[in-house]
């Protein structure tokens, strides 16, 4: 008989070598059976589990008698060999799988006295070959590509003075790629290799072919009925008195052939059964059996236990799918969703009704944005209905510049009123307006990307010639022609032509790359094995650098969010494949698996059958795919953002992956918003839902200005100031309150917003001033907070200025800005110390003060400026102002923990201006479109 294991259905199967008697041996408490071995005298089968962690025997002829003989976490053994006659089994165990080193172990064929035979030296040993005649164990290491032997006593320890023994090693002359399974024949060695299908053989010292068979290849076995000693052992004779499973154990297993010497075996029951006290007999376990999973753990029936919360949620996480079983009897037999609320999909899964036709599919079969369902949806008052993806709206969102219906449906920005561009504004196709830096820099700011059309090729020798010179007043009569044919770049006015004319034929500094598109990025970021040019561009051509950087990242289709993103269920997740002209999603267990899924073969095309996962770099699991090399990760773990390490940390724990909130669904994740925000259409940003826009207020020193963050128009608020600093604002009485410092007068003023202008202003506080050049409002107490640069401190005074004191002095060198968050009680701050810049915290009232973090211990700053805070994620920024640096925003945990134990994650952005660093968010927002197209 022959006996292999179909790891797809999670079975260890039998038949006969015609092929004919193909029947299920195992089919219960299997899940990735790595290795097998037959024990001919005692007539049992022994196999590894790499998933469940086990080394499990059965009886070849009663298949329900079986036992587990090692049993334990964080144990991924592969191949094993046996040796009846003595009672000795040996396996092997990967380097990598669970952090330990790669070994070869061995103990009793009970599982007692189990040591490590080889610990040195090993990566990936496999492929487990005994030669009993001669007492040598040979093994082949996937990994380092060479053939081994030890000399081996009866009892399964290392010969004296014995030491492992290279029988063939990988060398230009002679190449060994991934030898996995090993065979021994009259004293040649033969082995199988997993990536190139041959199966060769060391004959007298010489490497030759036997034949080549389509990848992969894994275990092989010779089959030879003069092979196996007849001899026999303590179990060989009336199944070594045993009521159930005889196992030989120890060298004076073949002692006693018959009567069954109590020495040479261990008689071992099957589930449910204990062993009685006769050391023979098997009874009924009086006492309950031991869970097979942890409280709060659902078992799949197959041997891996999955958390509880896992059950009946939409998605098949058992290998058989059995915790989404509807059928009668089954878990999920009477799940049903609250129809006020949720809409049920995929039999289990019950999704908030504020995410039906969305633009994100959360359903596998894509009904919550189903024709059917959306022709439901009755927009209300406030909102706009999208023409042709029924949509709702907020009303705020109609004629903004961006289209919200989705793909193929512009109705929200249809019949709009163009609006008038300012002379330092270039006018987008659509109407929108954006600032003419933004022109041809190789982002798309308009909506429909007109700002990127007809832009000058960077291969041309000549720069892109001045456009006519026109008054900053003068806005552009018309948007640029969208044809491709046309080559000439719309009229921008002279005064805000920067640096685009460079003669080095792009915008570009010494220390950037230059795309294709004329995009700017850190040249360190040039063929990284990462795209970070949109148009790709930085990976092109890598093979003629001097020291092309090493990759750190799995397959291509990789760069979704692990292990599917925020897509969603519906969109065929990486890391499956969408196939058949988008009709068919391969899951990735089907992925090249030698069975053709897609009608193209695209499932077991292009990469199918390399070696890949052998060298992938995965932490835990590794899945081939026709791309490259998956990584997945067991339960409770979460595959991270370098789609290689898996941790107890799910991806929504990483800044940056949602514009404002995260919300985790097992190796997916959902982007959220707070309230009084929407989910744009790009499952990224979030939208306000309000009807006026933001307002963005700023001071150039001598006036202090508006702009619309909507339309970017700007407008004066007050003018003819001297030297205006630091500015914050309130909300009192139903109208915002403006406060602004002037460090020439040394006057804190106050001022209250009305239409487009400034009113009612007055000086606040005016006397003893140096130098406020850091000022912020607590607008809950009505309290207002400056920083005396001159003074070496922080005070402190009513809104209206009474009440004054000094907060904070002392050990404070050059105070800088200043910001506040009332609802925590805390009160940040910079300070530019030529020996210790730092950011500092303290309570509103001037205690409990701490360093947050000096900054020239995280990089090269050395001018903490310009604080500020992010309440409810509880981030702090602040930008360094240290001329010819890079501008540095560092993202701080302030309040997780009050200790000062706090991580911190750096952003480098251009130093040209706030164009760049504004837009930091969109470089993420596209970077999560790419992983959601994946």
């Amino acid at each position: 008989m022959l006996y292999y294991c179909d790891v797809h259905r999670y079975e260890i199967v039998r038949q006969k070598f015609d092929g004919s008697g193909r029947e299920v041996f195992i089919g219960e408490d299997v899940d990735n059976c790595e290795g097998l071995a037959v024990d001919w005298i005692g007539r049992n089968l022994y196999w590894t589990d790499d998933a469940l962690g086990r080394i499990s025997v059965a009886r070849l002829d009663w298949p329900a008698a079986r036992a587990a003989l090692v049993d334990e976490r964080d144990f991924n053994p592969r191949a094993i060999a046996l040796d009846p006659p003595n009672g000795v089994m040996y396996w092997s165990v990967w380097e990598g799988a669970s952090g330990g080193r790669g070994r070869i172990e061995v103990a009793n064929m009970d599982g007692s006295q189990r040591r490590v035979l080889v610990g040195a030296g090993l990566h990936w040993p496999n492929g487990l070959v005994l030669d009993a005649v001669r007492q040598y164990l040979y093994w082949c290491d996937t990994y380092l590509n060479k053939i081994q032997r030890l000399h081996v006593t009866a009892s399964g320890g290392a010969a004296a003075g014995a030491e492992p023994q290279l029988v063939l090693a990988s060398t230009p002359q002679v190449p060994i790629s991934k030898p996995y399974g090993l065979a021994l024949y009259n004293g040649d060695v033969m082995w199988s290799e997993h990536g190139t299908g041959w199966v060769r053989r060391l004959e007298r010292g010489a490497v030759r072919p036997v034949r080549q068979f389509p990848p992969p290849l894994y275990d092989i076995r010779l089959v030879s009925k003069n092979l196996r000693e007849s001899r026999g052992n303590a179990c060989s004779f009336a199944n070594g008195g045993c009521m159930e499973v005889c196992l030989a154990r120890g060298a004076g297993a073949g002692a006693a052939v018959a009567g069954a010497g109590e020495a040479g075996r261990t008689c071992a029951c099957g589930a449910g059964r204990a062993l009685a006290a006769d050391g023979r007999s098997c009874v009924n376990r009086t006492a309950a059996e031991p869970p097979r999973c942890p409280p709060d753990h659902f078992h799949c029936g197959r041997g891996r236990c999955i958390d509880g919360s896992l059950v009946c949620d939409g998605d098949a996480d058992c290998p058989d799918g059995s915790d989404e079983d509807s059928t009668p009897g089954g878990p999920c037999a009477n799940v049903t969703c609250n129809e006020d609320q949720y809409m049920q999909c995929d039999t289990n899964r019950c999704i908030p009704k504020s995410w039906v036709c969305d633009g994100l599919k959360d359903c596998r079969d894509g009904s919550d944005e189903s024709g059917a369902w959306c022709a439901r949806v009755v927009c209300g008052a406030e909102q706009f209905a999208c023409a042709r993806s029924r949509r709702c709206l907020p009303a705020a969102w109609r004629c903004d510049g961006d289209a919200d219906c989705g793909p193929n449906d512009d109705s929200d920005e249809a019949d709009c009123d163009s609006a008038s561009c300012t002379g330092v504004m270039f006018k987008c196709t659509n109407g929108a307006c954006v600032p003419w830096e933004y022109y041809c820099d190789g982002h798309a700011d308009c909506g429909d990307a007109s700002d990127e059309v007809a832009c000058r090729s960077p291969a041309r020798a000549s720069p892109r010639p001045r456009p006519p010179s026109a008054t900053p007043s003068t806005a552009p009569s018309a948007a640029p022609s969208a044809a491709p044919s046309t080559d000439r770049a719309p009229h921008r006015p002279h005064s805000h032509y920067h640096y685009h004319d460079s003669d080095r034929g792009g915008l570009c500094e010494e220390h950037e790359y230059q795309c294709t598109n004329m995009e700017c990025i850190r040249k360190e970021f040039r063929c990284d094995s990462r795209v970070d040019c949109l148009d790709g561009s930085d990976e092109t051509d890598c093979g003629t650098l001097t020291t092309p950087p090493t990759s750190t990242s799995t397959a291509r289709s990789s760069t979704a969010a692990a292990e599917g993103g925020a897509g969603g269920a519906g969109g065929c997740d990486w890391p499956a494949l969408r196939c058949d002209n988008g009709t068919r999603c391969v899951p990735l267990t089907e992925l090249c698996d030698g069975v053709t899924d897609c009608a193209d073969g695209a499932d077991e095309a292009d990469r199918c059958g390399e070696p890949m996962c052998a060298v992938s770099g995965c932490s835990h699991a590794c899945h081939p795919t026709p791309s490259g090399p998956a990584c997945s990760c067991p339960a409770p773990l979460h595959l991270q953002r370098d789609r290689l390490t898996c941790r107890a940390a799910h991806v929504c724990a990483d800044w940056g992956v949602c514009s404002q909130t995260c919300q985790p669904q097992k190796n997916r994740y959902r982007c959220t918003c707070y309230e009084g925000y929407r989910l744009a259409d790009d499952g990224f940003t979030c939208k306000s839902t309000e009807a006026t826009g933001g307002v963005l207020v700023f001071s150039n020193r001598h006036e202090v200005r508006a702009v619309e963050l909507g339309s970017l128009a700007s407008r004066a608020l007050v003018s003819s100031l001297k030297n205006t600093i630091a500015l914050d604002w309130r909300r009192a009485a139903g109208r915002v309150q403006l406060y602004w410092t002037d460090v020439v007068d040394d006057n804190i003023y106050q001022g209250t917003i009305v239409d487009n202008a400034l009113t009612d202003i007055k000086v606040v506080v005016q006397q003893g001033l140096s130098t406020a050049e850091g000022l912020a409002v607590d607008w809950i107490a009505g309290n207002l907070y400056w920083v005396e640069s001159s003074l070496h401190q922080i005070e402190v005074a009513r809104a209206d200025g009474q009440y004054r004191r000094t907060l904070i002095a002392g050990d404070i060198d050059s105070p800088r800005a200043i910001a506040l968050d009332p609802r925590k009680g805390f009160l940040f701050w910079s300070d530019w110390e030529q020996s210790a810049p730092r950011i500092e915290r303290a309570t509103l009232a001037g205690r409990a003060r701490q360093r947050v973090v000096r900054v020239d211990a995280l990089a090269a700053g050395a001018w903490p400026n310009g604080i500020a805070l992010d309440h409810r994620a509880e981030r702090l920024y602040w930008i360094d102002a240290r001329p010819r640096m890079y501008l540095r925003t560092f993202v701080k945990h302030l309040f997780a923990d009050l200790s000062g134990s706090k991580e911190s994650v750096e952003l480098r952005l251009r130093q040209e201006g706030g164009a760049e660093v504004g837009r930091w968010g969109e470089r993420t927002r596209r970077e999560h479109e790419v992983r959601r197209k994946h």
